[in-house]
């Protein structure tokens, strides 16, 4: 019989603001990235920018969501730019080339959603 205890069914990534701050701090004219949590169907990247700095165009090979948890900037997708405040949530198809721009010291988290690399977004 296999025990279930050798297979975790949660884990706490970020315990608070305080700690997610701590882990991803604001760089002076920079943008600072680090992976929180990866497994099969997820990959979450935390993301901190400072005012002005840029994240130039690029894409990913998975679809992606976008929160931002503190501050403000935009993401640009196909031309059209999507202001994004803190608290904003954002979808972004597998291969769509985009951008990211801090209007101020912000912070976001960057989840990749692996398990459904090539699928179509589907909205409830």
């Amino acid at each position: 019989m296999i025990s279930l205890a050798a297979f975790p069914i949660h884990e706490l990534i970020v315990a608070d603001q305080a700690t997610l701050r701590r882990a991803l701090p604001i760089d002076a004219g920079g943008v600072r990235s680090r992976r929180l949590f990866k497994s099969d169907d997820v990959a979450i990247v935390g993301v901190a920018m400072d005012t002005g700095a840029v994240m130039r165009d690029h894409s990913a090979q998975a679809p992606l969501l976008i929160h931002v948890i503190e501050g403000r900037g935009a993401v640009q997708v196909r031309g059209t730019r999507v202001e994004l405040p803190a608290g904003g949530l954002l979808h972004v198809e597998s291969g769509l080339r985009h951008g990211v721009e801090a209007f101020e010291p912000m912070r976001f988290l960057l989840l990749l959603l692996l398990g459904s690399a090539g699928v179509s977004a589907r909205r409830s």
